[in-house]
Protein backbone atom coordinates (compact mmCIF):
# COMPACT_ATOMS: atom_id res chain seq x y z
CA UNK A 1 0.00 0.00 0.00
CA UNK A 2 2.85 2.38 0.79
CA UNK A 3 4.48 1.65 -2.56
CA UNK A 4 1.32 2.56 -4.52
CA UNK A 5 0.93 5.77 -2.52
CA UNK A 6 4.53 6.72 -3.21
CA UNK A 7 4.08 5.86 -6.89
CA UNK A 8 0.89 7.97 -7.11
CA UNK A 9 2.60 10.93 -5.44
CA UNK A 10 5.60 10.70 -7.77
CA UNK A 11 3.27 10.41 -10.77
CA UNK A 12 1.42 13.53 -9.59
CA UNK A 13 4.74 15.36 -9.24
CA UNK A 14 5.74 14.34 -12.76
CA UNK A 15 2.41 15.46 -14.21
CA UNK A 16 2.74 18.76 -12.36
CA UNK A 17 6.17 19.29 -13.90
CA UNK A 18 4.70 18.65 -17.36
CA UNK A 19 2.01 21.22 -16.66
CA UNK A 20 4.63 23.70 -15.47
CA UNK A 21 6.44 23.20 -18.76
CA UNK A 22 3.29 23.60 -20.89
CA UNK A 23 1.38 26.14 -18.80
CA UNK A 24 -0.18 29.05 -20.69
CA UNK A 25 0.33 31.67 -17.98
CA UNK A 26 2.67 32.35 -15.09
CA UNK A 27 -0.12 31.97 -12.57
CA UNK A 28 -1.14 28.53 -13.74
CA UNK A 29 2.49 27.43 -13.88
CA UNK A 30 2.95 28.48 -10.27
CA UNK A 31 -0.20 26.63 -9.29
CA UNK A 32 1.00 23.45 -11.01
CA UNK A 33 4.43 23.83 -9.37
CA UNK A 34 2.81 24.19 -5.95
CA UNK A 35 0.70 21.07 -6.43
CA UNK A 36 3.79 19.16 -7.53
CA UNK A 37 5.77 20.42 -4.55
CA UNK A 38 2.97 19.41 -2.18
CA UNK A 39 2.90 15.96 -3.69
CA UNK A 40 6.67 15.68 -3.33
CA UNK A 41 6.35 16.82 0.28
CA UNK A 42 3.73 14.12 0.89
CA UNK A 43 6.12 11.55 -0.55
CA UNK A 44 8.96 12.71 1.69
CA UNK A 45 6.71 12.65 4.78
CA UNK A 46 5.50 9.15 3.92
CA UNK A 47 9.03 7.86 3.36
CA UNK A 48 10.11 9.42 6.66
CA UNK A 49 7.18 7.89 8.58
CA UNK A 50 7.91 4.43 7.17
CA UNK A 51 11.58 4.78 8.01
CA UNK A 52 12.96 4.46 4.48
CA UNK A 53 14.29 8.01 4.31
CA UNK A 54 15.28 10.31 7.12
CA UNK A 55 15.30 14.06 6.82
CA UNK A 56 18.81 15.54 7.02
CA UNK A 57 17.85 17.99 9.73
CA UNK A 58 14.70 18.98 11.53
CA UNK A 59 14.99 22.65 10.60
CA UNK A 60 15.33 21.80 6.89
CA UNK A 61 12.11 19.78 7.05
CA UNK A 62 10.31 22.59 8.85
CA UNK A 63 11.58 25.11 6.30
CA UNK A 64 10.36 22.87 3.49
CA UNK A 65 6.88 22.64 5.00
CA UNK A 66 6.80 26.40 5.55
CA UNK A 67 7.77 26.93 1.92
CA UNK A 68 5.02 24.59 0.73
CA UNK A 69 2.44 26.37 2.89
CA UNK A 70 3.52 29.80 1.63
CA UNK A 71 3.42 28.64 -1.99
CA UNK A 72 -0.03 27.13 -1.42
CA UNK A 73 -1.34 30.46 -0.08
CA UNK A 74 0.17 32.34 -2.98
CA UNK A 75 -1.21 29.83 -5.49
CA UNK A 76 -4.69 30.13 -3.99
CA UNK A 77 -4.50 33.91 -4.27
CA UNK A 78 -3.38 33.70 -7.91
CA UNK A 79 -6.03 31.11 -8.67
CA UNK A 80 -8.65 33.48 -7.25
CA UNK A 81 -7.37 36.25 -9.51
CA UNK A 82 -7.47 33.92 -12.51
CA UNK A 83 -11.06 32.96 -11.73
CA UNK A 84 -12.06 36.62 -11.31
CA UNK A 85 -10.48 37.55 -14.64
CA UNK A 86 -12.14 34.62 -16.39
CA UNK A 87 -15.54 35.65 -15.02
CA UNK A 88 -14.86 39.25 -16.09
CA UNK A 89 -13.95 38.11 -19.61
CA UNK A 90 -17.09 35.98 -19.83
CA UNK A 91 -19.26 38.91 -18.76
CA UNK A 92 -17.60 41.21 -21.29
CA UNK A 93 -18.03 38.66 -24.09
CA UNK A 94 -21.70 38.24 -23.24
CA UNK A 95 -22.13 42.02 -23.27
CA UNK A 96 -20.38 42.34 -26.63
CA UNK A 97 -22.45 39.51 -28.03
CA UNK A 98 -25.65 41.17 -26.79
CA UNK A 99 -24.65 44.53 -28.28
CA UNK A 100 -23.73 42.87 -31.58
CA UNK A 101 -26.86 40.75 -31.84
CA UNK A 102 -29.33 43.52 -30.91
CA UNK A 103 -29.16 45.28 -34.34
CA UNK A 104 -29.40 41.93 -36.09
CA UNK A 105 -32.53 41.15 -34.10
CA UNK A 106 -34.07 44.44 -35.26
CA UNK A 107 -33.21 43.67 -38.90
CA UNK A 108 -34.68 40.18 -38.63
CA UNK A 109 -37.90 41.46 -37.07
CA UNK A 110 -38.19 44.19 -39.72
CA UNK A 111 -37.73 41.61 -42.49
CA UNK A 112 -40.31 39.35 -40.88
CA UNK A 113 -42.74 42.27 -40.58
CA UNK A 114 -42.21 43.20 -44.25
CA UNK A 115 -42.78 39.59 -45.29
CA UNK A 116 -46.00 39.46 -43.28
CA UNK A 117 -47.19 42.76 -44.80
CA UNK A 118 -46.34 41.55 -48.28
CA UNK A 119 -48.18 38.28 -47.67
CA UNK A 120 -51.19 40.14 -46.30
CA UNK A 121 -51.27 42.50 -49.32
CA UNK A 122 -50.84 39.63 -51.77
CA UNK A 123 -53.80 37.70 -50.48
CA UNK A 124 -56.97 39.37 -51.58
CA UNK A 125 -60.00 37.57 -50.23
CA UNK A 126 -57.72 34.82 -48.97
CA UNK A 127 -57.14 33.09 -52.36
CA UNK A 128 -55.31 35.35 -54.80
CA UNK A 129 -54.54 32.68 -57.39
CA UNK A 130 -58.15 31.56 -57.90
CA UNK A 131 -59.50 35.08 -57.90
CA UNK A 132 -56.99 36.23 -60.51
CA UNK A 133 -57.66 33.14 -62.65
CA UNK A 134 -61.37 33.85 -62.59
CA UNK A 135 -60.69 37.44 -63.58
CA UNK A 136 -58.67 36.32 -66.62
CA UNK A 137 -61.44 34.00 -67.91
Amino acid sequence: MVFTTILANLLATGCALLLVHRGPSRRLKLLAFTVGLMSLSQTAALLHSVGIWSAPAAHVAQFHELLVAALALQALYLLGQEMYEQNYKDRMLRLIEFEFMRPLGRVITKKAAKAENAAAEATVLGTPALWSQEACK
